[in-house]
C-alpha cells in the first residue's frame, strides 16, 4: 500500500512538473500563437489600440527606435500616444496598413522572439498631422514572455530601414 501511495505521489508531481514546463507552449509561445500575437500588436500600432496596449504590454515595457524624437517609449508613453493618434480618426476611416514580411521566430523557455520587417502605408490623414512620408520600412524584434499564464510584450526595437515606395 504504501509503495502504491508513493507511485500514485511521484506520478502526481511529475505530472504537474510536466504541465508547468509544457504551460508556455500551450498558451502563446508556440510557432502559430507568436505569429498570431505579433499580427495584433501589428494591428494595436495601427489603430491605436489602448485595450490591446494594456493587456498584453507588459508593465515594464519598452520601445527603442532610432526614428523619432526620443529613443526609448514606455507603456504609458505607448498609451498616451495611442489615445492621441485615435482622437484624430473616425470609425472605419483609413488609417493605413502595417504589412509585415520575412518574419522569424525564436523561443526559449518562457521566452519569444519575433523579428522581421514591417512595411508601413500611412493614411493621407496621418501624413498631414504628423508630417510623415507615405511608406516607411522597418527591421523589428519583439520580445514577449510568459508570466502568470499569459504572454505579455516586454519590449520592441525597430529601426527605419527605408522611406518611400
Amino acid at each position: 500500500m504504501k509503495s502504491t501511495l508513493n507511485l500514485n505521489y511521484l506520478s502526481l508531481c511529475f505530472l504537474l512538473l510536466f504541465a508547468a514546463s509544457s504551460s508556455a507552449a500551450d498558451t502563446c509561445l508556440s510557432e502559430t500563437n507568436l505569429r498570431k500575437l505579433d499580427a495584433s500588436y501589428e494591428l494595436a500600432v495601427l489603430t491605436s489600440d489602448v485595450e490591446f496596449a494594456e493587456a498584453k504590454m507588459h508593465p515594464s515595457f519598452v520601445w527603442v527606435h532610432n526614428h523619432a524624437s526620443s529613443t526609448q517609449d514606455s507603456r504609458n508613453e505607448i498609451i498616451q500616444m495611442f489615445n492621441r493618434t485615435s482622437s484624430h480618426y473616425k470609425e472605419g476611416e483609413d488609417r493605413g496598413d502595417r504589412t509585415q514580411e520575412d518574419v522569424e521566430i525564436v523561443i526559449a523557455g518562457n521566452t519569444g522572439v519575433v523579428h522581421g520587417f514591417t512595411k508601413v502605408r500611412r493614411s493621407k490623414k496621418f501624413i498631414d498631422l504628423f508630417n510623415s512620408p507615405e511608406f516607411q520600412r522597418y527591421h523589428f524584434m519583439r520580445t514577449y514572455t510568459f508570466l502568470d499564464n499569459s504572454c505579455f510584450l516586454l519590449s520592441n526595437h525597430t529601426m527605419l530601414v527605408s522611406e518611400g515606395s
